[in-house]
């Protein structure tokens, strides 16, 4: 006798084993991914609040940029990064939980983390020995090249254009006063006359 399995006959269903997933819950990385999104929706509701308090100031006088010019740009762009990121919020990392890979990232963080606290460091005493300029350029170079393993033009050309269009923008359009050092006296002298 050949009976046929009804509709109603439950399927059986395999939960997945720690080991058979590659190592990685599947339930913390999707709270993981649910408290990003809630955090992010936070920040955008924040920064469009400051978006808000900045327009009411004003963002420009006669002599330069005013009060609210520069918090309106900032606001801006994160109002913009946080809707970048609840649209494509990208991939879980290691961080939620794959094994194996912990040793490698963790070794690279930390060098890429220290790489970041010398380039501070030295961005806060070499603007006052170099200049804006000089310094921008190098800190750049030092993080692109040691801290992001970028390969050495592209940190060179990044680092020039970075600096170039800081000056440019900041202390010739906006009139904001940079520290000046020796390449920006030589630069001065040029176009003073």
């Amino acid at each position: 006798m050949h009976t046929e399995p009804s509709s109603k006959t439950p399927l059986p269903l395999k939960i997945p084993q720690t080991g058979e997933t590659g190592g990685a819950d599947v339930a913390p990385a999707v709270a993981q991914s649910n408290v990003g999104r809630w955090v992010t929706g936070l920040l955008i509701v924040v920064m469009v609040l400051a978006v808000w308090q900045a327009s009411r100031l004003d963002l420009w006088a006669l002599e330069g940029p005013g009060p609210g010019l520069i918090p309106l740009i900032a606001a801006v762009v994160g109002v913009i990064t946080g809707l970048l990121a609840l649209v494509a919020p990208g991939t879980p990392t290691a961080a939620a939980g794959e094994e194996g890979d912990d040793g490698p990232v963790e070794e690279a963080e930390q060098r890429s983390f220290r790489v970041y606290v010398v380039a501070l460091i030295g961005l806060v005493v070499g603007v006052f020995i170099g200049g804006f300029i000089a310094t921008t350029t190098v800190v750049t170079v030092f993080i692109l090249r040691f801290g992001e393993r970028r390969p050495w033009h592209t940190s060179i050309s990044y680092a020039v254009a970075v600096a170039l269009v800081g000056d440019i923008v900041f202390g010739r359009f906006l009139g904001v006063a940079l520290p000046a050092g020796m390449i920006e006296h030589v630069l001065a002298s040029f176009t003073q006359g």
